[in-house]
């Protein structure tokens, strides 16, 4: 079997989209294909070593932030924009990352081993290349990306699209995205679904409570969403929606929101703390990974109306955990869903509005998207995704 490489030195905790990925198909690699190293932090990885640096990316966060917290993520993203909008700085450190993924590889990795790249920061190597694409949305929504992003992905993709023997993506919309806008050929791009972690199940009121507790937070008693604060998850339309809904229905169901601050986020930040001195919305941000399944099986509804999403790990988590979701009816949530979440236009308010309401308030309706989504669920799963990776791997 060939050596496999990844290269995690750009994935960092509190793990969203692409570090869930990364660090769950690598764990699974574990046990279908041992004969992989990673490199982290200039150093390589293999064997007892990389599970103990994968158990590590899991941080446990306070049950409930402090203000200290909050303000040691709003320095870090502060200091992190401040750094990323100079350029010379990120050409510097993408250069030193491939340098030294280039040596560390040639030092640990014989010859014929697979280079998978999982987060856009390898340049192509030939026929043993094989790159994760998550997201054109650099090209169908390039507003919702600070400029220089959008200008590095351009140019990452170019070199993936001329350099890469292997494509995967994590759905079937991103495929057909790929060959509609760079011109990539069906047989050089392969599908591998994501899958939400075994922790996510139904849990009961008793299974929930002390976690449910320390959120000041009661069992089937309030409205998810878990998303980064950025403009592409749609977030002003998710407040937009809940608003419309009765006083009465908003202090009953309190709407809680779940994911660290983002990109372009300072508007929506103010307007979630005035809802929140109203006690409607709560902002828990980012919280330990141990809490967030019980998060979603303590909920009466998830919503998730983003505005475009390569996969949407979050609908497949709530689903998994046996709660009713509403999300958006394109593109890869569409996809993900499949019938089994309610499905409405991410651009009307009024509509999600309607559709929350209505499940807010129908027990049966809630029960049958309860079944169809764990139903749904059962067809994802993170050995599917390796065992499909594998073959890729072997083809080459």
């Amino acid at each position: 079997m060939k050596p496999i490489i990844y290269n995690l030195n750009n994935i960092r905790p509190p793990l969203t989209g692409i570090g869930r990925y990364s660090i769950e198909l690598i764990r699974e690699m574990l046990v279908q294909r041992p004969n992989l190293t990673v490199i982290k932090n200039g150093q390589a990885h293999t064997g007892t070593n990389l599970a103990a640096l994968l158990g590590g990316f899991d941080t446990p966060a306070k049950n409930k932030p402090s203000r200290s917290y909050a303000g040691q993520l709003i320095s870090a993203r502060k200091l992190r924009s401040i750094i990323g909008n100079i350029p010379l700085t990120r050409s510097i450190y993408r250069k030193l990352d491939s340098i030294n993924f280039d040596a560390l590889s040639k030092a640990f990795i014989v010859d014929g081993a697979v280079y998978h790249d999982l987060n856009y920061s390898m340049n192509p190597k030939g026929s043993s290349y094989v790159s994760t694409v998550y997201d054109l949305s650099h090209i169908v929504c390039p507003k919702t990306h600070p400029t220089h992003r959008v200008n590095y992905l351009n140019s990452y993709f170019e070199k993936i699209r001329c350099g890469s023997s292997r494509i995967i993506t994590i759905s079937h919309a991103v495929k057909s995205e790929l060959m509609d806008h760079y011109g990539i050929s069906e047989n050089r791009i392969d599908v591998t679904h994501l899958a939400a972690d075994s922790s996510f199940y139904p849990r009961t009121a008793h299974d929930c409570h002390s976690i449910l507790q320390a959120h000041a937070l009661s069992y089937k008693k309030y409205v998810l969403c878990v998303a980064t604060l950025e403009p592409r998850k749609n977030l002003s339309a998710v407040l937009n929606a809940y608003q419309l809904l009765d006083k009465q229905v908003q202090q009953e169901f309190p709407l809680v929101l779940v994911g660290p601050l983002g990109w372009k986020s300072s508007a929506l930040e103010k307007r979630i703390r005035q809802l929140n001195d109203l006690g409607v919305v709560k902002h828990l941000g980012f919280v330990a990974q141990n809490d967030l399944p019980v998060l979603y099986s303590g909920a009466t509804a998830f919503v998730y109306p983003s505005l475009y999403e390569g996969f949407g790990l979050p609908v497949l988590e709530a689903m998994q955990s046996g709660c009713p979701c509403i999300t958006s009816n394109t593109g890869a949530l569409a996809e993900v869903s499949n019938g089994a979440a309610i499905q409405v236009d991410p651009q009307k308010s009024d509509d999600i509005a309607q559709q929350l309401n209505l499940l807010l308030h129908d027990p049966e309706l809630r029960s049958h998207y309860v079944s169809a989504g764990q139903q749904r669920a059962s067809n994802f799963t993170w050995a599917k995704t390796a065992s499909q990776t594998c073959k890729i791997y072997d083809s080459l």
